[in-house]
């Protein structure tokens, strides 16, 4: 929980195989979804923090909360699979008994068993070649991940929240700080809601319904940008209306509300106008919430469950750079697709690999709640292979 807490973002690939290693299969889905519901926390509150501090303030404390999580790492347990092909399976077993909820003989018994999967684990194949990487419980686990880190990052969420203030400017409502401060709390509410049901829905469950949720959510945002009133749009507009010429593709955008109605009392063409931008803050709202059960934190969860213990450094590595890669894309093509080819255009992009990334979920992807790791790498080996790890338990 410390390492959780205080780690940067960029350790997150990692901590979700230390999760995988060290917890329970029944539980296993809700403690990989903590470490997205403290990231979560830490966007409104940055949001917060960020109305009443500068920058360097920022920086400043952000700084703070990574130092103290490089001490906490020190305090965290080694990982039992890393002890137990070091050949030190007591101490293994002691980290077990030391996470457990109690030493009764149940308990034990399970400790026992997973000793003992691990054991089978340390004798077969690791490391990273040519020859590992061509068996199929080795790379269509691995493949599956690494499509997921690349679904989650095209589903548009780092666009959408780095990009915020300019998406609520083009749907005319105008209370950026406020809208951004709630897309942060609906993110951080629904994970903690979502992280119950990981561990009984199941991951395929939540991932589709995730999907096709986020994919509705985004067209009808997408719709709702295109009716919102725009200058080109608005033939009485006041002359007097100013854009943001630093948006660059929503540089058309008008910054104000002012018309040629000035009247305190709206019109019934001001009221219409208002219901797309409140369309798009409620769809905003939903999308948040459908990605936080599902896209959020199962692409996470997955890697420290699917992915073959013998690489979890190189699954770990390589996952960490494809995400952050596909979201550094992401984000930093909003803002030239949407001047390319307008905002809802965009939104209605990544609404579509949301669909995709539901059907790759429904045709590709195991149910692996409440199975052991050795239980879901079998999922993945052929028959011959599978036969071999039964008898060897």
């Amino acid at each position: 929980m410390k390492i959780i807490i205080f780690g940067q973002p960029n350790v997150g690939f990692h901590l979700q195989l230390y999760i995988g290693e060290m917890s329970p299969a029944n539980i296993r889905g809700t403690l990989g979804a903590v470490f997205n519901i403290v990231v979560a926390a830490g966007i409104p509150a940055a949001y917060g923090l960020g109305v009443f501090v500068g920058w360097r303030d920022m920086s400043r404390i952000g700084a703070g909360f990574a130092g103290l999580g490089v001490i906490l790492c020190a305090t965290i347990p080694e990982s039992p699979y890393w002890l137990a092909i070091q050949g030190k399976e007591e101490k293994a077993r002691k980290v077990f008994c030391l996470i457990a909820t109690d030493n009764d003989e149940e308990t034990l018994k399970e400790i026992d068993e997973r000793i003992q999967e691990l054991k089978i684990m340390k004798n077969e194949k690791g490391g990273v070649d040519i020859r590992t990487l061509k068996q199929p419980w080795i790379y269509k686990p691995l493949l599956l991940v690494l499509l997921y880190c690349v679904m989650q990052q095209l589903s548009g969420i780092n666009a959408v929240i780095y990009n915020v203030h300019f998406i609520f400017q083009a749907a005319h409502f105008y209370n950026e700080d406020l809208a951004s401060i709630l897309v942060g709390l609906v993110q951080f509410v629904v994970m903690v809601i979502a992280s119950g049901f990981m561990d009984k829905a199941g991951r395929k469950m939540m991932m589709i319904i995730s999907s096709i949720g986020t994919c509705v959510c985004l067209f009808v945002l997408g719709l709702s940008l295109y009716y919102v009133p725009t200058p080109h749009k608005e033939a009485n507009a006041a002359p007097t209306t100013t854009t943001n010429s630093s948006i660059g593709g929503l540089s058309s955008v008008p910054l104000t509300t002012t018309t040629a109605h000035s009247s305190t009392t709206p019109s019934s063409d001001d009221t219409a106008g208002l219901l797309p931008a409140w369309i798009a803050l409620g769809s905003l709202m939903l999308y948040i919430s459908f990605f936080a059960i599902g896209l959020g934190p199962i692409p996470f969860i997955l890697i420290g469950e699917m992915v073959p213990i013998q690489l979890n450094e190189f699954a770990g590595g390589i996952s960490s750079v494809v995400n952050n890669l596909m979201a550094l894309i992401v984000i930093q093509s909003f803002l030239s697709l949407s001047a390319a080819f307008s905002i809802y255009v965009v939104m209605w992009g990544y609404s579509i690999c949301c669909g995709l990334c539901a059907l790759i979920t429904w045709k590709f992807l195991p149910e692996v709640k409440g199975k052991t790791l050795l239980q879901i790498q079998d999922i993945f080996r052929s028959g011959s292979d599978r036969e071999t790890t039964t008898n060897q338990v």
